[in-house]
């Protein structure tokens, strides 16, 4: 008898060890994640990347193993996203909170689409697939006057979901001069001659 608890007793306490450590775990992650995501969006902000060449795609971090980003630039891509997570927490949890909140946002993002095609005058029964794609186009000429909505998104491990990433995301404006990565004087030479207002790839 005194075996069968002292076993029991064992048991009991390795599983809460082990809660522990998947909670603390879980609970750094998301520290690192929102630490990088900051990172990420203050960098684009100061115009040290070019975010048109980045958004969408999804970047390993490399100082970290098992930690991404990717980067969307406007409103209907963020939500896009969002409503992407959504869909999939519903999935996995098959929970009508997560199942309304995925609607919700869906319900949102077609709402924005039918007011702008409103204020454009066009018929909002009209939109499809196709026409609700984000009006901001990268070779527009970027300025410091303009600005976008930005989301950086960061996936990494959490040991508390067995079959997907945790996400954090973060939100934020930046110019356009600053998304495509130029400073003014590039801008002003690129004009000059001819090569087009963006630049590429990682600032050094």
């Amino acid at each position: 008898m005194a075996v069968a608890i002292l076993a029991i007793a064992l048991l009991t306490l390795a599983g809460l060890r082990t809660d522990s450590l998947v909670t603390a775990t879980s609970a750094r992650n998301l520290r690192i994640a929102q630490a990088f995501a900051k990172q990420i969006l203050t960098k684009i902000q100061s115009g040290q990347y070019d975010a048109w060449e980045l958004r969408g795609t999804e970047h390993p971090i490399e100082e970290i193993e098992g930690f991404s980003y990717r980067i969307f630039i406007g409103e209907a891509e963020i939500q896009e996203e969002l409503g992407r997570i959504a869909e999939e927490k519903a999935d996995e949890s098959g929970k009508n909170q997560d199942q309304r909140r995925y609607e919700k946002l869906d319900w949102i993002k077609r709402r924005r689409m039918q007011r702008e095609a409103r204020d454009k005058g066009e018929d909002p029964s009209t939109l499809d697939s196709a026409s609700t794609e984000e009006s901001t186009q990268e070779d527009e000429e970027p300025d410091e006057e303009t600005f976008e909505d930005l989301g950086v998104f960061v996936y990494y491990f959490d040991p508390k979901k067995a079959d997907s990433m945790g996400v954090f995301s973060l939100r934020g404006r930046a110019s356009t001069l600053a998304l495509s990565g130029l400073t003014p004087d590039e801008v002003s030479r690129s004009e000059e001659t001819g090569s087009g207002p963006l630049g590429s790839g990682k600032k050094e």
